[in-house]
């Protein structure tokens, strides 16, 4: 498939494009559109001390409705790296940061990788990391309007939340996926 034409069909605080789409063994032509949405982290915050994970609860225009997840933001700083907008979201959401490097120079998260979010009609990649070790700074709670409630769960009540499709958030699924197979050694 090939890209013929690109036309910016909305420009707003995000954006929507309108491709042309050429299908090089027919020679056919189709348009199909996409959310431009760009790049953006989200973390699994699990304080090792106190065997607890902190998630954000806060309102998404998507489900209409409130929702617990990791804390998460889009990577729109001019030259900023996955793992820059990684602290700068968890400073500005949970008030924490990430706990220095231990003595024998572990750090304290880890990058799963990246996945599309919907790549059928949008762009956005996701750059997801486990954080395991945490200092509080401040009080979090979001920037520029957001109204971001900070929860704090135990490993057991996450886990029934999660059994119970309490939590239903696809990044915040995947990472905690993630983390219950490698507790699990899966």
């Amino acid at each position: 498939m090939e890209i013929s034409n690109e036309t910016t069909v909305y420009n707003g605080h995000f954006k929507i494009k309108k491709y042309d789409v050429k299908n090089p063994k027919t020679g056919e032509t189709h348009p199909e559109e996409c959310f431009e949405r760009g790049e953006s982290v989200a973390a699994l915050v699990y304080n090792s001390e106190k065997s607890t994970f902190l998630f954000t609860k806060q309102f998404r225009i998507g489900s209409k409705e409130h929702m617990i997840e990791i804390p998460a933001g889009s990577m729109d700083k001019n030259g900023e790296k996955p793992e820059d907008t990684l602290r700068r979201e968890l400073m500005e959401e949970l008030g924490v940061e990430i706990a220095p490097e231990s003595e024998d120079g572990r750090k304290n998260f880890q990058y799963l990788g990246s996945y599309y979010v919907s790549p059928g009609g949008c762009s956005e990649k996701v750059h997801i990391f486990i954080v395991d070790r945490i200092v509080k700074k401040e009080n979090g709670g979001g920037v520029d309007g957001e109204d971001i409630e900070i929860v704090e769960l135990t490993v057991e009540e996450t886990a029934e939340m999660f059994m119970k499709n309490k939590i239903n958030d696809m990044k915040t699924i995947l990472a905690l996926q993630s983390f219950f197979m490698a507790l699990n050694n899966i």
